[in-house]
């Protein structure tokens, strides 16, 4: 029996027609709703004939707050009713509701007006088809329209719905993505609901700001207000653009008069659009218009999108159902959402692959369910409908010749700004300032400051040009306060050049504002033309306030360095003179050592008696008599020594100079060292002298308020303030709050000159103000630079125009060459670079105590250099007893080795000191002739 069922079930689709039920959902408030339902069913129709072996019916439904049915109820209540697909006629949020219910049942759905790009996300993207192309793809063909035109600055109105936040988001992406020049730029992008009054609000603002290239992206129902309230204050008059997206142009009808006869208001002529292209030259389009009964007007985009919708799913039911071999029933409901459709899957599968021919374009998905290809018609309004005047693709746009009309009946491309400031008087605040702003001081401006020619300086300079180039006439107002403006946050209100742009006192600032966070949610700032950072300055502390002042040239570590190098060098200078045999005692101690004390006697007595002198000279060589006429051995002892090189320190001679070429050139060494020494200290014991930070014991505004020395403060309502106060190291915050409110530049300088008192402002300010004083110094004031730039009412309609003119001096460098002329800071002496007030340290001095120490290395080679020598001189000039060079060497380092043992420590005056070794070792070697024996015992 169950084989049975199932053949019959089989063979079903061949013996009788299967019903296929398809779902419509409509909204009640639109005006295309009779219209959806006449057409879907013509479509209906229609499959019968083309696949007789389907029964399509229609199952509507339709919602509104009035039948209190949302549609996503609509949507449960079709797939109860047995539905195996729906067609969904609604907005983008609605239909992206439906799409979640259905995507868990596994219900397809086909969408032919939704374009929300977020459609097609994870949840609901499985079955989901959309007919219409997304608002990304309009935003497109939008900004292609705004490029052809050169129009580079506009603004956007848009609903604040999901349609019209899409279509702001895409084009703020379009800015992005495709503007990599970086001039085209979305000056305002303004959300509105549907009350009329804030509808207006943002229209005046729109007026106000001299823009007039507005895109409009909102739905047919919300444009009719915007553009009758546009109209009122003159936004659809010549000079103006409107472009409108394709929920304007496919409800057209909704824009007419109150006679609803399709007679539209003038002010339309001219408005340009988008529309998804619908190819009305098609065969299949001019067979269905012709068989048509209703108004033609029903005829858009969307309405003929639901009869593609039907035969899509026709077609993809006939296919399933051959190919497959199932029925398509399905039995789930939104009570039960665990269940799903088990053929749901497959269903889809087949829609999404169909290619169709539809009455108003070829039709093909992508396999996430996008229409493909598509292509947008640019559209003008005029002789009462919208005209096709060009073609949108992802190749660009073609067409839009000379074919658009713009508003006004004009077909002159109108400019995307209109200078309205010329002839005009703009009211600039200022402030006297130097070098931002002077004050002529001759009798003629004194009670005339209002006129530009009694200001002169950076900002007057600026202005005058803009007045010139723009053909405006100035007019300056100063703020009854005298303050550039700061907010009082006890209750909100601002004070000077701020307050009166608020007030409407003033159209802008005629001169600079630093900009902020704070300022720039109260008004707005043009392109900003300079930056500025913020300092601290404060009066150094005179070096004779200190009675070791003449210590501070050099730090504590160089000081006790030079205190050792001079023990040093004295212990190198006094062993040079000892070791070297050029050296006053090495030399004499050399010759002492040849022969003893007593030799030494009977050889003066032979000599002087004449007995046989030359018969003891063939024994024995005495060098006493050849160093008899020298100094005296102990000129250069360690005292001695030390006197030299300590001397020398100050550029005084001491008693006594080595003859040793290796002390001498050591002592050179040290006098070099001590030249450079003293040029280095002199250099900075006078920049102590004259500036410096002597008795300043602060190195940033940080320690300010844990100290007693100083007082300090700012310049109350001025742009350092709010920036210390605001910052994120509320150690900024306690400087403020803990320092003095000044209230105006004049008292901050009057206070810093009168010493202890450090004054935080900006950079410039204080460069400029102190550049002619030598005994000022900055502190450290670690915060990041900020732009200044004019104040300006935030929806001012001359903005855009100094804007453009400001980037124009930008590029031809007027304000560098302003900022040369007029930022003078050219002194012989500066605060911040007279000099360092840091002393040198031994990192600085290094490279003299490394020459030391080569010239030390240097001396003992000398040494080494000079005994060779001498040795080899001995061996040369011995007649008596012939020693080698080596010999001669190893007999003085005999000597010298025995001089260190009994004489370095213990030294007896010349002539009368004990016999050393050597002497002994001399005379014991020593041989008397028999015939003088007694000679020399006398």
């Amino acid at each position: 029996m169950t084989v049975f069922i199932s053949i019959f079930y089989l063979f079903l689709p061949y013996i009788y027609s299967v019903e296929v039920k398809i779902g419509l959902i409509l909204n009640s408030d639109t005006e295309y709703v009779e219209a959806y339902s006449r057409i879907a069913q013509l479509s209906s129709d229609k499959a019968a004939t083309l696949y007789p072996d389907i029964e399509i019916t229609i199952k509507e439904k339709r919602f509104d707050d009035n039948l209190m049915i949302s549609s996503g109820e609509a949507a449960c209540e079709l797939v109860e009713e047995g539905v195996v697909a729906i067609i969904s006629t609604t907005d983008s949020t609605s239909t992206k509701t439906e799409a979640e219910i259905l995507a868990r049942l596994h219900i397809p759905m086909v969408s032919v007006s939704a374009s929300d790009p977020f459609l097609h996300n994870p949840v609901g993207s499985d079955y989901i088809l959309t007919m219409s192309p997304s608002d990304a793809e309009q935003s497109k063909a939008i900004f292609a329209i705004i490029k052809k035109y050169g129009w580079y600055e506009f603004s956007i109105l848009a609903s604040s719905d999901r349609y019209g936040i899409n279509g702001v988001l895409g084009l703020l992406n379009l800015q992005y993505i495709v503007n990599t020049d970086d001039k085209y730029r979305i000056n305002r992008a303004q959300y509105f609901h549907s009350e009329e009054k804030e509808i207006l609000d943002h229209l005046k603002i729109i007026k106000d700001s001299l823009e007039h290239i507005i895109v409009l992206h909102c739905s047919a129902d919300d444009a009719k207000v915007v553009l009758e309230k546009a109209d009122t204050i003159g936004l659809l008059a010549a000079g103006y653009v409107w472009i409108v997206t394709d929920a304007i142009v496919g409800d057209v009808r909704v824009l007419s008069g109150p006679s609803s006869n399709d007679i539209f208001p003038s002010y339309l002529e001219g408005l340009i659009g988008t529309a998804p292209v619908h190819d009305q030259t098609t065969a299949a389009y001019k067979a269905f218009k012709d068989s048509y009964t209703g108004s033609f007007s029903d005829l858009t985009t969307c309405t003929l999108g639901t009869y593609d919708a039907v035969q899509i799913i026709a077609k993809a039911a006939e296919k399933y159902l051959t190919t497959e071999k199932q029925n398509l029933v399905q039995g789930v409901n939104c009570k039960t959402p665990s269940t799903f459709w088990q053929q749901g899957s497959n269903f889809y599968s087949n829609l999404v692959n169909i290619e169709h021919s539809g009455i108003s374009k070829e039709i093909r998905f992508t396999e996430e369910g996008k229409i493909q290809n598509n292509t947008y018609d640019i559209v003008n309004f005029v002789n009462n409908g919208f005209q096709k005047v060009g073609k949108w693709d992802s190749d660009g746009i073609t067409g839009m010749g000379d074919k658009v009309m713009f508003l006004g009946s004009k077909d002159v491309v109108p400019p995307a700004f209109i200078n309205k400031l010329s002839g005009q008087v703009i009211k600039m605040g200022i402030v006297e300032e130097p070098p931002l702003a002077f004050k002529n001081k001759s009798e003629e401006c004194k009670n005339n400051y209002h006129l530009p020619e009694c200001w002169y300086g950076f900002c007057p300079e600026i202005n005058r040009k803009l007045a010139v180039d723009l053909n405006f006439t100035i007019k300056y107002v100063e703020p009854k306060d005298n303050k550039y403006g700061g907010r009082d946050n006890a209750t909100g209100n601002w004070n000077g050049m701020i307050k009166d742009i608020l007030d409407g006192r003033t159209d802008m600032t005629g001169t600079a504002l630093a900009i902020n966070v704070e300022r720039s949610k109260a008004i707005a700032f043009s392109f900003p033309f300079t930056e500025d950072s913020a300092k601290s300055i404060v009066k150094g502390s005179m070096s004779t306030h200190n009675p070791f002042f003449f210590l501070n040239a050099f730090n504590i570590k160089v000081w006790l360095l030079i205190i050792g190098i001079i023990f040093f060098l004295t212990v190198v200078m006094n062993f040079l003179n000892k070791m070297s045999p050029y050296g006053l005692y090495g030399n004499k101690m050399y010759a002492l050592q040849t022969c003893s004390c007593d030799v030494c006697r009977h050889q003066r007595i032979m000599k002087a008696q004449n007995i046989n002198h030359s018969l003891q000279e063939q024994h024995f060589e005495c060098k006493v008599e050849e160093v008899q006429h020298e100094e005296y051995m102990d000129q250069l002892s360690l005292y001695n020594s030390l006197w030299t090189i300590a001397a020398g320190f100050v550029c005084q001679g001491g008693e006594s100079f080595p003859k040793c070429a290796s002390a001498r050139f050591l002592l050179w060494a040290w006098w070099f060292f001590v030249m450079i020494t003293i040029s280095m200290y002199t250099a900075n014991i006078t920049a102590f002298l004259t500036l410096k930070r002597v008795g300043v014991s602060i190195n940033s505004i940080k320690q300010l308020p844990g100290q007693t020395q100083y007082q300090w403060g700012v310049i109350s309502d001025r742009n350092i303030e709010s920036r210390l106060l605001n910052h994120v190291d509320k150690e900024y915050k306690t400087v403020v709050e803990g320092g003095n409110r000044i209230t105006g530049l004049e008292d901050a300088i009057k206070l810093v000159k009168e010493g202890d008192f450090v004054f935080i402002d900006e950079g410039s300010v204080i460069d400029y103000n102190f550049r002619d004083e030598c005994d000022f110094i900055t502190i450290e004031t670690p915060i990041e630079s900020n732009e200044w730039a004019y104040g300006i009412s935030t929806y001012s309609p001359y903005l855009n125009i100094i804007n453009q003119k400001f980037l124009q001096y930008k590029e031809i460098e007027t304000f560098n060459e302003l900022k040369v002329k007029w930022y003078k800071l050219d002194k012989e002496c500066k605060s911040s670079q007279v000099g360092s007030d840091t002393p040198f340290d031994l990192s600085t001095l290094a490279g003299l105590f490394y020459l030391m120490a080569i010239s030390v290395g240097v001396s003992l080679i000398l040494l080494v250099a000079e005994n060779i020598y001498a040795a080899y001189r001995d061996s040369e000039s011995s007649t008596k007893i012939k020693l080698s060079g080596w010999g001669a060497l190893k007999k003085r380092l005999s000597y010298k080795a025995e001089d260190i043992r009994t004489e370095w420590s213990c030294r007896c005056s010349p002539g009368k000191h004990a016999p050393s070794a050597a002497s002994k070792a001399n005379e014991t070697a020593f041989s008397v002739h028999p015939g003088t024996k007694d000679a020399l015992a006398v």
